[in-house]
């Protein structure tokens, strides 16, 4: 499995602006929105796929949300996501583990890996579901 890491950027960069440019997803506004949004523009998924945009919902400790790219599916509980500004430092986070804490198995609750401290987090995080690109029947 690839190492999770962090980027340390000359300047501070946001989870949209990230995720925009890793997924190709064009939204724009906090990330609370990007669901929203996306009904009319993208497919929304309920599982995650590769390079698909995962949504979290807002929290008090997360009012803009948070979006994530996903970069690997490892389970049908775990994925590994590339993502920025979690934890609200600007950084850049890389192959970082999130599992499927539901008790659904449905993918509306997970936590996600503390790569500071290289312990999977203890805070379980809703999420609205995946975003991914409408591919052209042919």
């Amino acid at each position: 499995m690839e190492t999770p890491s962090i980027i340390r950027p000359a300047r501070h960069v946001y989870c949209v602006e990230f995720a925009r440019l890793a997924s190709g997803i064009a939204l724009f506004g906090d990330a609370k929105t990007w669901w929203g949004q996306a009904r009319a523009q993208y497919a929304q998924l309920t599982n995650p796929a590769p390079g698909a945009v995962m949504v979290f919902a807002s929290r008090r400790n997360m009012r803009a949300g948070h979006v994530a790219v996903v970069k690997k599916v490892i389970t049908s509980r775990e994925v590994l996501v590339d993502h920025a500004n979690w934890g609200r430092d600007g950084r850049i986070y890389l192959n970082a583990p999130v599992v499927d804490v539901s008790p659904n198995n449905d993918w509306s609750m997970v936590k996600v890996w503390n790569t500071k401290s290289n312990v999977m987090g203890t805070t379980a995080y809703a999420i609205k579901g995946f975003i991914a690109q409408r591919f052209a029947a042919n």
